[in-house]
């Protein structure tokens, strides 16, 4: 129970730093030193103000299951899980995370893992700007192209832990990827198929029920 109380927690710090941006607020985050090494570094970061780069999709098909949250639907791989969010005891129609390894709820935060979260006009949210985690190691990364949408981002410390955040705004629709590569239990990467593949479905169900 305290693992998955810990993961109804992230949700909600992630929630919070939306509100608290527009706000002009931001709270007081602890970052901790990690020396392990990623695919995703902040040292190499890219500068700001740089054309999107395009991550290739001219790889092998990614074989899984097509999950349906609420407002959109995404896939999870094979080795993959998806773990529901929860408010007030209301599972979330806007948010989930997707862990590698194991699907249990007590473990997942120590697994890499990806908090998706969707924005539409009824519920909009907003870009975190990298000032809100409070972390002098922040770094902007080059937009990517990814699945058709351009989201732009940076690398941080969030709850200890190794953090690339992404965002990209579709009309009046946003999709936020909080990616937690560096973990106890494994590493991911953003070349990686089976990350890029979760992404690139990130879809809202209008767009998913438009390709049926």
């Amino acid at each position: 129970m305290k693992r998955r109380s810990f993961i109804l927690i992230l949700s909600l710090f992630l929630l919070l730093g939306i509100f608290l941006t527009a706000c002009g607020q931001k709270p007081n985050d602890s970052a901790q030193d990690n020396s392990d090494k990623s695919d995703v570094s902040s040292e190499n970061a890219p500068p700001e103000n740089t054309a999107p780069a395009n991550i290739p999709s001219d790889i092998s098909p990614v074989s899984g299951q097509i999950f349906e949250v609420g407002k959109f639907t995404v896939l999870i791989p094979e080795g993959w899980f998806a773990h529901p969010m929860y408010m007030d005891n209301v599972i979330r129609d806007n948010q989930v995370n997707v862990v590698k390894g194991t699907d249990d709820p007590q473990k997942a935060f120590d697994a890499p893992l990806l908090t998706l979260t969707y924005g539409s006009p009824s519920s909009s949210i907003g870009f975190v700007e990298k000032d809100f985690y409070e972390d002098p190691e922040a770094r902007d990364i080059e937009p990517v192209v990814i699945g058709g949408k351009t989201f732009k981002g940076y690398t941080a410390k969030a709850f200890g832990s190794d953090m690339l955040y992404l965002f990209a705004e579709d009309g009046e629709e946003q999709y936020q990827v909080a990616m937690f590569y560096n973990q106890k239990n494994g590493q991911i990467s953003l070349e990686d198929a089976d990350v890029r593949a979760i992404i690139e479905s990130f879809n809202s169900r209008r767009i998913s029920d438009a390709t049926d």
